[in-house]
């Protein structure tokens, strides 16, 4: 969450740094263009739970589902009496309060955040995703694709594409027909992969978004969190970013300011919400398109995308997914799902043209 502020909090206008009580350096934030006051936190209630048991002590475990979990609370700090040694929180006030849950399996993470508002707070936008990716190495080429995005500059960005890294211009995203095939469907993820082109060898693939089948992520929460509307440069608008010059980093809004411009983009007290995404690994070699999953509870999510025409394509999974039942999350027009389980690790899907098809699953 960016530019924290709070309505009491006063204009820092001179910052300085000292050691042992002596200020060695000193600067005016007002010639500075970015300036930010991050909140002092405060971690607390963290838990470890191993295929479904608490880890309470030290030790080498070996499991196949992981989860960590704690509360962060985000003090003011205007309000923070006493800053050396260690700042003092004891009178502070509570801006903020995350609850978070990390759940591993395998080469993948899925997160679980929500957020309340413990006192007025000003703000721009929360990236749940921000999520830095691949760059050009040795013979692989990074590539990407921003499924439910149009083209810019010529670029269609739903089907793979090449960033160097640091070469490019920032690609922007907001909410309107500019940018996006559906307004009412914005973008959630971004897919990337490392592929040689002279001998089609991929070495490793990945995607980050938000989760499309709980919480505040899910499509109809976001078109709330983040209303129709352009204007470029305010942060407080904005749908997400893919930026090259930054190791071709992609940033994807969860929520933002915008629904609360008639109250200076302020929080109100109150202000509730979950917000849940995830980082996924996978083998491009493994399956035609680019096929990942997550696990979210007691159930998996998977997606595949694909570039070409198929009458029936196989799509390969994990084995512990046979027997689980397919359900539809979203899908392009295009795509049609052929089977109802997972059989023998594998399942059915037609692409009946050659465009940028996806459709998105959960197996339980």
């Amino acid at each position: 969450m960016r530019r924290w502020q709070t309505p009491s909090s006063a204009a820092i206008e001179k910052l300085t740094h000292s050691v042992a009580g002596t200020v060695i350096a000193s600067f005016f934030t007002t010639g500075y263009s970015h300036t930010q006051l991050y909140p002092i936190m405060r971690s607390e209630n963290r838990h470890f739970v191993g295929d479904g048991e608490e880890l309470t002590e030290e030790g080498v475990y070996h499991v196949k589902d992981f989860s960590v979990s704690e509360t962060q609370i985000g003090y003011d700090p205007a309000t923070i009496a006493s800053w050396f040694p260690t700042p003092s929180i004891d009178t502070a006030l509570p801006m903020a309060r995350f609850d978070w849950s990390y759940h591993f399996c395998g080469a993948q993470c899925s997160v679980n955040t929500t957020i309340d508002i413990l006192r007025e707070v000003r703000f721009s936008n929360y990236c749940a995703t921000q999520q830095q990716t691949f760059t050009n190495t040795g013979d692989y080429q990074a590539m990407f694709m921003i499924p439910k995005a149009l083209p810019q500059e010529g670029v269609a960005l739903d089907r793979p594409f090449n960033s160097p890294s640091r070469s490019g211009k920032d690609i922007y995203f907001y909410r309107t027909e500019k940018y996006l095939r559906d307004v009412n469907n914005p973008i959630d993820r971004l897919v990337a992969f490392l592929h040689n082109d002279a001998t089609d060898d991929y070495l490793i693939g990945m995607s980050a978004g938000l989760s499309l089948i709980t919480g505040d992520t899910r499509q109809e929460k976001r078109c709330e969190n983040i209303p129709y509307g352009d204007k470029q440069t305010d942060t407080t608008a904005r749908l997400g970013l893919f930026s090259p010059s930054n190791n071709n980093k992609f940033y994807i809004s969860a929520i933002n300011a915008s629904p609360f411009a008639d109250r200076s983009y302020y929080l109100p007290v109150g202000y509730h919400r979950e917000i849940d995404y995830y980082v996924s690994f996978f083998d491009p070699s493994a399956n035609e398109g680019q096929v990942y999953w997550y696990k979210d509870g007691n159930r998996y999510v998977i997606y595949a995308h694909c570039q070409t025409q198929h009458d029936k394509l196989d799509i390969t999974v994990p084995d512990f997914m046979n027997g689980c039942t397919l359900r539809i999350v979203e899908k392009t027009s295009s795509t049609e799902l052929l089977s109802t389980t997972v059989q023998d690790g594998h399942f059915s899907v037609k692409y009946a043209d050659a465009a940028a098809n996806y459709i998105v699953l959960t197996a339980e």
